[in-house]
């Protein structure tokens, strides 16, 4: 069995904060802070304890979606594998912040050119390809998948392509929340909450671009995480309206999801990790 004990807390300097992420030295943690859209890093003891805030950045400007881009929302931190750069989706600004890291004094640099998504897209999680040279942005306003080619070496974004996550014939409300890559890298899904799905693309290795396969029901509501299994075989989706985690099967070979199988209560899930 594992259990928690707590050592120690630091403040994010931020409002709101909605997802952090660790570097590669163990040694930072990067945090988005949604409420005011600033960023922050904090450096860490060799315990793990917080030691305290070594950069804390604020940025302004809105979007044309009054009610949701009234000014910057950073919705999601990201370091490269090069532990060089960290990446910053901004709901409210429409666009994916890029700054240079040092991982020795855990410290940010002046933001670089960023990547600028479509006006009232919303961009909120990402990832990347094993190899880094493309990364998926999903955008949470305007239900799009957004592809870019990734220059590792000054973490130059470039869009590439944008899928729709829904049906053309969809006319409810929706709004997307996760992405996740396939771990054999040939397929990648996002979640839509409003649908109730989970959008399924085949991915092209060689181009990065995506082809749409399937949209699979989430057997839930409100699909706001999902994550799938080290097997690659099974997609476990946290449905936070609805209270539950339903599990479907997978099928590497082909990347289709099966209809939802098992669910288990659990209340407004949120994120769903795997432990090492």
């Amino acid at each position: 069995r594992y259990s928690l004990t707590f050592m120690d807390e630091a403040n994010t300097g931020g409002n709101g904060p909605t997802h952090i992420t660790v570097d590669a030295t163990g040694n930072t943690i990067a945090v988005a802070n949604y409420g005011d859209g600033s960023i922050s890093t904090i450096s860490l003891s060799k315990t793990g304890s917080p030691i305290g805030t070594t950069s804390l950045v604020f940025n302004e400007g809105t979007g044309p979606n009054k009610e949701r881009q009234n000014g910057p929302h950073a919705h999601g931190v990201y370091f490269d594998k090069a532990n060089k750069h960290l990446f910053v989706p901004d709901l409210g600004l429409d666009k994916v912040l890029i700054y240079p890291f040092d991982a020795v004094t855990s410290k940010l640099g002046e933001q670089l050119p960023p990547l600028q998504t479509a006006p009232g897209a919303g961009p909120r999680h990402m990832t990347f390809s094993s190899d880094e040279k493309f990364a998926y942005v999903i955008n949470e306003l305007d239900s799009t998948l957004l592809t870019a080619s990734h220059a590792a070496g000054d973490g130059k974004l470039t869009i590439l392509s944008n899928n729709p996550t829904l049906p053309a014939d969809f006319i409810g409300k929706n709004s997307t929340a996760e992405v996740e890559i396939h771990p054999n890298g040939n397929f990648i899904y996002a979640s839509n909450r409003g649908h109730e799905s989970i959008v399924v693309f085949k991915r092209d290795p060689e181009t990065g671009l995506l082809t749409f396969l399937q949209h699979a029901p989430c057997g839930g509501q409100h699909p706001r995480h999902f994550k799938i299994d080290p097997s690659g075989k099974w997609l476990l989706c946290g449905n936070q309206d609805s209270h539950t985690i339903t599990i479907l099967a997978l099928d590497p070979a082909t990347g289709l999801l099966g209809p939802p199988s098992n669910s288990i209560v659990c209340p407004s899930p949120s994120c769903i990790l795997f432990a090492r």
